[in-house]
């Protein structure tokens, strides 16, 4: 049912409004939904690693998303039909409790990344990124006992 695939830098994983055909859990690399904001470009609403999935849309029963889903930094993930997701979800209570919970940390870190954007200047959400950058790597190095390099 899962399938292992590796995540190019710059792939398209989600399409905006298109039907997700598939839903990704990161093994490592890091993806980030996009959100287009008119004409004056896109903006990064959340990165997602290996402690995430992407996209959340098919556990709530909806099959398109309004945002695009690219991957950040090339890695590896597993990923299943959405279709398929879902039917594993309607199937058990206990993995649908664990998704449910996981939509609700997506909110939140979505909320936390706008006010990051609302309320601090260019140089303070580049030191957000590359936070984001430095954690990721570590969290992803096989030795995890060494500590970030920031």
């Amino acid at each position: 049912m899962f399938e292992e695939v590796v995540l190019e830098a710059g792939q398209r994983i989600v399409t905006a409004n298109e039907p997700i055909s598939h839903v990704y859990f990161p093994e490592s690399g890091i993806v980030s939904v996009i959100f287009n904001v008119g004409g004056r470009g896109v903006l990064d609403t959340l990165v997602v690693g290996r402690e995430g999935m992407v996209s959340t849309a098919p556990v709530l029963g909806v099959e398109r998303a309004p945002h695009d889903v690219q991957v950040r930094v090339a890695g590896s993930a597993l990923r299943i039909g959405a279709g398929g997701l879902h039917r594993l979800v309607m199937q058990s209570s206990l993995l649908h409790e664990i998704l449910m919970r996981y939509v609700q940390v997506v909110l939140i870190w979505s909320s936390q990344t706008a006010l990051v954007y609302r309320r601090n200047k260019l140089d303070e959400r580049l030191a957000l990124w590359l936070l984001y950058e430095s954690v990721g790597k570590w969290l992803f190095h096989s030795d995890r006992r060494k500590k970030p390099r920031c």
